[in-house]
């Protein structure tokens, strides 16, 4: 097709005159006027690393999308600078799996939470069926409590807690429900002694017994004993609390202290979780696949059945703090940091320092990027503000930053560390300490600039 550059047709000598910059159009001088064709099919670059097979069509250049489909629902597909990433999204989706309901994508996979089949008896093992989502309740024979102490220890039997060793107390004591304790019995001891007295009236010439009498005096002896008291007994669980990430194990421990004494203990792990979290018989924790609170009870039933209490959070904080930051940039900024992270950072031992230096206080930024809308906007400030440092330091392996930019850093750290706890204040004053003493660049290949 020819056509004419509008009413404003330039006017021309030669072709050469009516060069306007485009490949994909024929430039043409017609009888001292330039007139333009468009071209089809013909090879071209429209600069995008992104697409390929670029050809002009009606006067334009332009290519075909990279196809960066990995076929994962759970994944949002990007091209940059001609490659694909997939990044995890949080999009619902389903497992196929009938006993989990709210299924989400979570690092790449769909996961969902286990439907709750509980019937609230501990003499049961409640499951449920994945093929047809029907809840099952076995019945299992393990220590159990039914509030009595006077019946002695209790196990589970057909679906109930109805065995029981017995009287816990030994003999000489008496077990005392109110107060849950075996009190040793008072003593009384009778003793019996016989005495045999005579009366004899003597006259001049003779002796008459009167007689003889049998006299049974009885004397009671009262013994008084005191009560041995019962030991007094607790058990503490090592972490008391904890923060964890969706799948991540924790090690938990217990002891029990008999009267300040340390003493041995027989342990029973127990977890009430809500996102799908277990425990073993050796106190080994392992996350589910969501957020939540989780409850860890352990029990020691050597010594008076006793228990203690954990809790553990579950955090998928980050995506909020990502959200919070950067809204719909988020994923595209997150590339350029991850990027950073694995090309970068982990090929440097201070870059991995400090990637373990993050992480070890990951929830803790998080939280406070969610608590602090301001410290957010600064975060995100000085975020954009080294992105393009980020983007010249993977594309040339070295970057130059200025006074003002290293400024503009210590102040976002000044700012987190007036609302640290003490574990994440330490890792920023040695960050600030690196920086100031020039480690972190000679470390980080940065060049910093006069």
């Amino acid at each position: 097709m020819i056509y004419l550059s509008g009413s404003d047709a330039l006017s021309c000598n030669s072709n050469s005159d009516c060069n306007d910059g485009n490949v994909c159009t024929g430039d043409n001088c017609i009888q001292g006027e330039c007139w333009y064709e468009d071209f089809n099919g013909v090879p071209c670059s429209d600069s995008n690393p992104c697409t390929v097979n670029d050809t002009c069509s009606v006067g334009y250049c332009s290519g075909t999308p990279i196809n960066c489909n990995d076929n994962n629902i759970c994944t949002d597909d990007v091209c940059f600078n001609g490659s694909c990433y997939h990044l995890n999204n949080t999009a619902p989706c389903s497992d196929g799996d009938k006993c989990t309901v709210n299924d989400t994508c979570f690092n790449g996979t769909c996961q969902g939470t286990l439907k709750t089949c509980d019937d609230g008896n501990e003499c049961t093992a409640d499951g449920c069926m994945s093929t047809t989502g029907l809840c099952i309740h076995g019945y299992v024979y393990l220590p159990c409590n039914d509030g009595v102490f006077c019946n002695g220890s209790d196990f589970c039997s057909s679906g109930s807690c109805s065995e029981h060793s017995g009287d816990p107390c030994t003999a000489g004591q008496s077990c005392n429900e109110a107060t849950d304790t075996c009190e040793i019995i008072p003593t009384t001891s009778t003793t019996t002694i016989k005495s045999t007295s005579t009366t004899t009236i003597k006259s001049s010439t003779s002796t008459t017994t009167i007689g003889s009498s049998s006299t049974t005096t009885t004397v009671t002896l009262s013994t008084t004993t005191t009560l041995r008291p019962v030991p007094d007994c607790a058990v503490t669980i090592n972490p008391e609390s904890a923060q964890v990430f969706p799948l991540e194990t924790l090690q938990f421990a217990a002891v029990t202290h008999c009267d300040e004494q340390l003493v041995t203990g027989t342990y029973l792990w127990y977890i009430d979780s809500p996102i799908g979290s277990i425990i073993d018989g050796d106190g080994v924790y392992r996350a589910g696949a969501l957020f939540g609170t989780d409850t860890v009870t352990v029990r020691d039933v050597a010594n008076g059945d006793i228990n203690a209490t954990a809790t553990v959070a579950c955090s998928l904080l980050w995506p909020m703090a990502y959200d919070e930051m950067w809204g719909e940039k988020q994923y595209e900024n997150l590339l350029l940091l991850r990027a950073l992270r694995d090309g970068v950072l982990q090929n440097t031992p201070m870059g991995k320092e400090y990637i373990s230096l993050l992480y070890d206080n990951s929830l803790e930024v998080a939280l406070l990027l969610i608590q602090h809308p301001l410290l957010a906007d600064h975060t995100r400030e000085v975020i954009d503000m080294l992105l393009p440092y980020i983007e010249s330091l993977l594309n040339h392996n070295e970057i130059e930053v200025n006074q003002d930019t290293i400024d503009t850093l210590e102040s976002l750290l000044n700012d987190f560390e007036a609302h640290a706890s003490p574990n994440l204040k330490a890792a920023i004053v040695k960050a600030k300490k690196d920086i100031h003493s020039g480690e972190i660049y000679k470390g980080l290949r940065i060049a910093v600039g006069q």
